[in-house]
This record gives C-alpha cells, structure tokens and sequence, in this order.
C-alpha cells in the first residue's frame, strides 16, 4: 500500500469534493475514516499538504479524520512489510504522519485496542502527543481486550458487543458538525454505511486484502458491493 495507497486516495478524495453536492452532500462537511493502512492514507491526506496539493485541493477541506488503529510512527522500518511499502523512497522519514504535525491539521480521532501487536498503540498515543504539543485538535481511545482486527470488527452489528468504536466515531462527528445522528440525517446515514462495510468484510490477518464475511442479502446491488470490497488490496 505506503504511498501508492495515499496517491490512489489523492483523486477519491477530489471528486468528493467536487461532485458531492450533486448527490445531496455538503463539500464543507466531509470526513475521512480509516483501519490500519487505510488510517495512515487518510492521516497522510490530513497532515501533508502535497497530496491534495497535486489535485488543486487543501487539507483545510477535510473536516476531521477519524483513524482506527493506525502506523504513524514506525521508523526506521522492522518489518518486512514496511520495507517492501517504503523501504525504497528516497527521504524515508518523509514516510512517517508524525512528522508531518501541524497546529492547523484537523481534528483527529485516534484509537487503538490495547490486544494490538501488530499495529502497537504508542502509535497513536505519540500522534495524538505531537498535535497536541503543536497545539492542534487531538483525541484518543483505546479499548481494552482488542486486537487489530477486532476494532474493525466492533463497527459490524454481530460484534459491536466488543466495543463502542462506531458511536464513539459518530460522537466525533456530531461534535464536529454540531450534528445529531437522528433517523434520516446525514449521520444516521453515514453510521449505517460504516456498518454495512464493516459488515461485508474485515481485513485478512494474511495481508491478502479484503474477504467478505456476512452477507446482508442476496440482492445484486449488495452482490456488487461485497465483490467492490473483496478486491481491495492492503
């Protein structure tokens, strides 16, 4: 994933931006969301200017990014993993989200679940200690008994018993928009399609992308989005 997951973002990001009116959104309230590679793809986007840069975009346009279990800070690089994703770039501290704090960046949501070996805490505890220092807007969770995969899991109904993430990020939300997540409005909207994503499918503990797991019905629209999920690549 590394930086060729934050360019393939760069473009989904800008037609957001830039089509969301037309299907009923509002530009200025847009937030990104994320699970471990996909964390530090929006956390990228968030921090460094250049990526939106290249599209003609601000990261003044996101208006928080709320990031589950996350690598922010993992230089030099242990594994195999991120010596594959980065191992190769010329100015590798250029890699690392926590070197790109800023006091202007927007309100971040952290978290992590204490169980996480393979994406460890300190991550983004020593973000969320960075913007803070900077003086930035920062916040984090973190759950007790969970692993890396778990926090994702707890968003899907048949696991939310595990922990709250998902009205922990929708709180976040509504105190970033001054919005209620009351039936029919954008929140309540949002909350069911992170949902019915985490529903759909949970991240391979292999790293061979996305598997599907609880299938919500048989209609070809769901059969489309399950077959959407299962093609991505981490």
């Amino acid at each position: 994933c590394g930086l060729v997951g934050s360019e393939m973002c760069i473009s989904a990001r800008a037609w957001v931006h830039d089509n969301i009116d037309q299907h009923g959104g509002d530009a200025s309230r847009i937030f990104l969301s994320g699970q471990s590679a996909g964390a530090y793809n929006a956390m990228m986007l968030a921090l460094d200017p250049q990526w939106l840069g290249r599209e003609g975009k601000s990261p003044d346009l996101i208006r928080g990014v709320a990031a589950l279990a996350g690598p922010y800070d993992f230089y030099p690089f242990d594994s195999e993993t991120t010596k594959q994703s980065f191992g190769e770039f010329h100015r590798p501290e250029m890699t690392q989200p926590v070197n790109f704090v800023r006091p202007d960046a927007p309100p971040l949501w952290l978290s992590s679940g204490d169980n996480d070996t393979q994406v460890k805490p300190r991550n983004s505890k020593t973000l969320r200690d960075k913007i803070l220092e900077a003086g930035g807007d920062a916040e984090y969770v973190e759950y007790p008994d969970i692993d890396h995969l778990e926090i994702m899991m707890a968003v899907a109904k048949p696991f939310r018993h595990k922990a709250p993430v998902l009205d922990d990020m929708v709180a976040f939300f509504a105190r970033h928009t001054c919005s209620h997540a009351t039936v029919g409005s954008p929140l309540f909207l949002l909350r069911k399609t992170v949902e019915i994503m985490a529903l759909l499918g949970y991240a391979d503990p292999q790293n061979k992308g996305i598997r599907q797991t609880w299938p919500l019905s048989r209609s070809p629209r769901t059969a489309r989005s399950a077959r959407r999920v299962s093609c991505i690549k981490r």
